[in-house]
């Protein structure tokens, strides 16, 4: 029974400490975000958002490329060779998986190109502008609370932060990340492999087939899914990727 005892309180510690390290951990997470309300010059607190968000959007970019990379370059081999390393045929096909793409035959070449058409970069200045529209330049709850710069939303209860104006009967919560990396890199999974977002892709494949460098505004085109106002949401985004290209490009 003694034993019991100790067993039970090493667990409560245990527990207690999880909790500690939580907490402290969360309160770090949102502490270690820029205080974007302390700005009262626009043109300068625009300046520090884009200063945060380019270089992890440019980071998360170059891991795609660098998988992008491989995957075209495993495509050249099996199509000289008929065949690719057993290593490399289980990293591609996890590949596929993360990209919803299923793969079972590697002389599938609706797969390849499938892959090829989701494994892409978003070019830096449409998700500039996307978090700084999303996110009310760093400012909302959403990015404080959840480093949630993009608006995604989640679907299980207790998922995320639940919005203050959401609809009576919806059951969406606004996700809660660990990081921004890891919004920024959910943001780019989600543009390159949901159903809305396919617009989007056609536009980047037909500017990659033409050989012209990829851009902010003629991919904003596809965004027409992203958010309930449409039109007006893609001119908005267009618009502020005119207003404040600038800005976005000097560091």
């Amino acid at each position: 029974m003694q034993w019991n005892r100790k067993i039970a309180g090493y667990l409560a510690l245990c527990f207690i400490v999880l909790i500690i390290f939580v907490f402290i951990t969360r309160n770090m997470m949102v502490n270690d975000l820029p205080d974007f309300k302390s700005f009262s010059d626009v043109k300068d607190k625009k300046q520090h958002f884009f200063d945060f968000i380019r270089p992890i959007v440019e980071a998360e970019n170059k891991k795609v490329l660098i998988n992008r990379k491989k995957l075209l370059m495993l495509e050249q081999q099996y199509s000289n060779v008929s065949s690719i390393h057993p290593n490399d045929e289980k990293w591609l096909k996890n590949l596929a998986k993360i990209y919803k793409v299923r793969i079972d035959i590697l002389d599938d070449q609706a797969a390849w190109n499938s892959l090829k058409y989701r494994v892409d970069i978003v070019p830096v200045p449409l998700a500039l502008a996307q978090s700084a529209n999303e996110s009310g330049w760093g400012t909302s709850r959403f990015a404080q609370e959840g480093n949630n710069f993009f608006g995604q939303w989640c679907f299980i209860e207790g998922c995320g932060l639940v919005p203050d104006r959401r609809n009576s009967g919806a059951t969406h919560e606004v996700a809660v990340f660990n990081s921004v990396e890891e919004s920024v890199a959910y943001y780019i999974l989600n543009l390159n492999t949901l159903i809305a977002y396919q617009p989007l892709r056609t536009i980047r494949q037909e500017q990659r087939e033409e050989g012209k460098t990829l851009t902010g505004s003629a991919l904003a085109v596809g965004l027409i899914n992203y958010s309930e106002r449409g039109e007006e949401y893609v001119e908005d985004i267009q618009a502020m990727i005119r207003v404040n290209k600038p800005l976005m490009l000097s560091q």
